[in-house]
């Protein structure tokens, strides 16, 4: 089977709950599957600074595809458009503009799933408060996982809806086993 984990972060030197646990899954499923890792150059979630080279890379048995992120982010101006459209109505428009600013923007990794995603067989998606989760599910919602957890906060109204439609299982885990079972959203 060919399975693509897409992770905002990915590194044994990334520290982060979700991208620990994507690295660990993948990992242990490279002995027996062909694992692929889509991912952004960053180490940092604050800045989204590009600190990997953009490619790929082979990493403990896991073919890891590196897509530069746009921009590195401008924490004020972030807070600042957070505070304005968080539990007040707003459009579509105002919830992609929140995700370019929140990083990572990977538009790379982005069109990569387009052009690609009919060669694997599953997508699995780990933390939906990202673009390359929120846009990636809706590439290929047939052959897509998302990685459930509860979030610190939903800004996004419509578009976490992208997130949670019928055709995407849920993939749950429970500490501090690594057992995984999935679930239709």
């Amino acid at each position: 089977m060919k399975i693509a984990f897409v992770v905002q972060r990915y590194g044994a030197e990334v520290l982060g709950g979700s991208e620990h646990l994507c690295r660990l899954v993948a990992e242990r499923l490279s002995g027996s599957h062909d694992v692929d890792v889509l991912t952004s150059c960053a180490q940092d979630y604050i800045t989204w600074k590009n600190e990997y080279p953009e490619g790929s890379d082979r990493i403990r048995g896991v073919t890891v595809r590196r897509f530069a992120s746009a921009a590195t982010r401008d924490i004020d101006a972030f807070n600042a458009f957070s505070e304005r459209i968080l539990d007040k109505p707003h459009s579509r428009a105002d919830e992609m503009e929140w995700l370019k600013q929140q990083g990572p923007w990977c538009p790379g990794l982005i069109e990569f799933l387009r052009r690609n995603h009919q060669q694997y067989d599953v997508l699995i998606f780990f933390t939906y408060l990202y673009a390359p989760t929120v846009v990636g599910l809706e590439i290929a919602p047939q052959r897509s996982i998302r990685r459930c957890s509860t979030p610190a906060m939903n800004a996004l109204r419509a578009t976490t809806r992208a997130c949670s439609c019928a055709s995407v299982a849920c993939l749950t885990s429970s500490a501090p086993s690594t057992r995984l079972t999935t679930s239709r959203c």
